[in-house]
């Protein structure tokens, strides 16, 4: 299942920025919030990388929305190069145009389905997509131009070509993949 999350904002936050307030212990990369949903540890740790971002929204299928000011979009766009899956909408003024760029971004987000896989070496996977309702299995794992509620069905054939290690056993992901970049 895929989460979204929209950041409005109107300046950044930069890892290695908390060493101007005197923080220079990195982020854990852990939760921090107190029961009321506030953030206790800002005095302890600085903001995390992008790195650390992207790594942390891939393992918890978070897509983020920057939903920012028109001087901070370039910024923004270049964060959504380094951020898998993450799209920008500049805000208007008066912020009144939120639900069109949360609305517009998940209509692109939507609209593609990649399906990829963590097999190891040995093993040959094959895909095949129905894209359309009704329409025929072809070959391939991905289908485009999509609407939103349509549904796609995906097959996939595993071959063994070698033994894997002399283990009975082994364990693969076959998953979405959220990064338009693919």
């Amino acid at each position: 299942m895929l989460h979204f999350t929209l950041q409005e904002m109107d300046g950044s936050l930069r890892h290695h920025q908390g060493y101007l307030g005197g923080i220079v212990t990195p982020s854990d990369g852990k939760c921090h919030l107190n029961v009321d949903g506030e953030y206790d540890d800002a005095h302890l740790y600085d903001y995390p990388s992008i790195g650390q971002l992207n790594a942390k929204m891939r393992e918890n299928n978070i897509i983020p929305i920057f939903a920012v000011v028109e001087s901070k979009h370039d910024l923004y766009q270049n964060l959504t190069e380094l951020i898998e899956g993450s799209n920008v909408g500049t805000l208007l003024r008066d912020s009144s145009n939120i639900v069109d760029i949360i609305k517009n971004n998940y209509e692109k987000i939507t609209q593609r389905v990649q399906i990829v896989d963590t097999a190891p070496a040995g093993l040959d996977l094959s895909y095949s997509s129905r894209c359309a309702e009704g329409g025929e299995f072809e070959d391939g794992n991905t289908c485009t131009g999509l609407r939103l509620g349509e549904t796609v069905e995906f097959d996939v054939a595993i071959t063994a070509r070698d033994c894997l290690g002399g283990s009975k056993n082994t364990s693969f992901e076959i998953q979405q993949s959220d990064s338009k970049k693919l």
